[in-house]
């Protein structure tokens, strides 16, 4: 899901091998609902997604992320929004919306949220995040940081409605469909796997893909995500009695 209203200024950054496409099936729809600050959506993009999307690329896998998890608008004419992990997930989900926006192939945004990952503290802030922590990744990894944060500045609002209104019903988060079905978190949970799986089965074969699955069997429990760890919709984290905040663009 792209978000509108707002011009694809990035340049086009990822290696040419990475955009050829197996033209023997259509790549794995494959969505990721995240959202800053929670434990659980750090270590899924850590861990497993980014790894296997550069091992398995956009000719497998068509994978969309939207940054917006557990928070609701809560009153549209007012431009409401509640984030679970107060006014620092608010500010950082729309940094993610903004770069995923500006950048929208996954090659170009995944490594932006991925050294994220590494900056920000999950857990409860009732602040607003430093833009330093933003701009250092995106330098890092060569997106125009001006935009990024004129789009923060200007669309706040537009980004997280858009997020929203783009955000299926779910349980938690990190929370992964492939080809529109729920796919659980287990402690045997191979992402890898579970891609090409998907994508034999629509008949497709690709190098990184072995032809017998349980060729992953070895490094399936190294990278898990711990169900304890993700983020519930039904709960609100709170610090000092505090509720989930609500930021007022």
């Amino acid at each position: 899901f792209l978000i509108s209203g707002l011009l694809h200024l990035g340049p086009s950054v990822a290696a040419p091998a990475l955009r050829r496409r197996d033209q023997s099936a259509e790549p794995v729809k494959m969505l990721v609902l995240t959202e800053s600050l929670c434990p659980g959506c750090e270590q899924f993009i850590q861990k497993m997604l980014t790894d296997a999307y550069f091992q398995l690329g956009p000719a497998v896998m068509d994978l969309t992320v939207i940054p917006f998890g557990n928070a609701r608008v809560v009153d549209e004419e007012k431009q409401e929004v509640a984030c679970q992990h107060g006014l620092g997930e608010c500010d950082g989900n729309v940094y993610e919306l903004c770069a995923i926006d500006l950048y929208p192939l996954p090659d170009q945004y995944l490594p932006f949220l991925e050294c994220l990952t590494h900056v920000l503290k999950p857990g409860f802030q009732n602040t607003t995040i430093p833009p330093c922590a933003f701009k250092g990744c995106a330098t890092k990894h060569h997106m125009w940081w001006p935009a990024i944060e004129e789009c923060h500045k200007t669309k706040y609002w537009e980004m997280l409605k858009a997020a929203s209104d783009a955000t299926p019903d779910h349980e938690y988060v990190p929370w992964i469909e492939i080809e529109g079905e729920h796919v659980e978190l287990s402690e045997d949970f191979n992402l890898v796997a579970v891609i090409c799986d998907a994508f034999q089965k629509k008949g497709g074969s690709y190098p990184a893909c072995p032809q017998r699955l349980e060729q992953h069997e070895q490094s399936k429990m190294n990278k898990n995500v711990q169900k304890s760890d993700v983020c519930f919709a039904n709960e609100m984290v709170s610090t000092a009695g505090q509720d989930a905040e609500s930021a007022s663009i």
